[in-house]
């Protein structure tokens, strides 16, 4: 399906008009962006029971996510590299061409959207940053595929790719804006809550009869909000054992830890992304907006002056 969505996006992006190609770029990365991150990280951890979470079957996350790794470390890359449909093109169709123009277009290079190639790092990074509480040896997997895709691209665009137009820096600031940010803040929160999910079993310890009994058994809240899919926020144990107890004092801990550096860390987020609409609403509260003219009126009308031939308005 990731093979699909940057066709869907294009379709969707002929209904809009860019002023240049940056801007076409920077949209369509974005679009392209939220359709693999949904399809490639959160379908999987939203589709997978809460029990095969850390176990070893074919359809559990942590064997799911190592395959689509695996996947992007060699198939995504031979498949760049062959480029079937432009050889197709230049090996079967261009000397069947009638004319030598026709015959030529073949072998101008392939095109390609900087902003696609963009989204290829971005899922990357998001999907090693949300499951590396479960699978911490995806770091080492994603910069594996990193450097794999740098060296790709890099020989794509020297031997492969025909020349983009301009583009600037818009790309890569919304990149480090939007990207980078929203990557961190699913690695806390996801984090956070598989850390105190652990160990993913359904079976607690009983308070009274001090046994190992199964959670959704009796009144215990968190089997309740685990069944129905999130856990609560902030992902600290005050929150989440507020009837039952299954953390050991390790955990208690590191899910603190990750639970309040996720609320600090949002807060962050939330003022640099709105500080000008911050700053503009501190502006206003502090401004008494009252005008107060300096000096006084010399009663002389402005047509009067014969020095003055012109008048240019000017805004501050």
């Amino acid at each position: 399906f990731n093979f699909l969505v940057p066709l869907l996006v294009k379709l969707i992006m002929l209904f809009e008009s860019h002023a240049n190609e940056a801007t076409y770029q920077t949209s369509l990365f974005l679009k392209i962006t939220l359709f693999r991150w949904a399809n490639t990280a959160l379908v999987t951890m939203f589709s997978t029971p809460f029990t095969s979470t850390i176990s070893s079957d074919d359809r559990d996350i942590i064997v799911t996510i190592f395959n689509i790794l695996l996947a992007e470390l060699w198939l995504t890359p031979l498949l760049q590299l062959l480029d079937i449909y432009t050889n197709i093109g230049k090996h079967y169709f261009a000397p069947r061409e009638k004319t030598q123009e026709n015959m030529n277009l073949w072998f101008q290079g392939t095109y390609y959207n900087l902003g696609e190639r963009y989204t290829d790092y971005s899922k990357i990074v998001f999907v090693v940053f949300l499951y590396s509480a479960v699978f911490p040896t995806g770091f080492f997997y994603g910069a594996a595929i990193l450097t794999v895709q740098y060296y790709t691209d890099k020989f794509c665009l020297m031997r492969i790719w025909k020349r983009a137009p301009f583009m600037g820096s818009d790309l890569a600031r919304s990149s480090r804006q939007y990207v980078i940010p929203l990557s961190m803040l699913g690695f806390l929160l996801s984090a956070s809550n598989m850390y105190a999910q652990f160990p993913y079993s359904h079976i607690c310890e009983d308070p009274d009869n001090k046994k190992n009994v199964y959670c959704t058994q009796g009144n215990w809240v968190f089997a309740k909000l685990f069944r129905e899919g999130y856990p609560g926020f902030p992902a600290v144990s005050s929150v989440l054992q507020s009837e039952g107890t299954w953390m050991t004092d390790d955990q208690i801990t590191l899910t603190n830890i990750y639970g309040w550096s996720t609320v600090v860390f949002l807060v962050f987020l939330g003022i640099s992304v709105f500080r000008r609409s911050i700053l503009y609403v501190i502006a206003s509260m502090c401004s008494t907006g009252k005008y107060e003219p300096e000096g006084q009126d010399a009663q002389i009308d402005f047509q009067n002056v014969s020095e003055i031939s012109i008048h240019v308005p000017q805004m501050f």
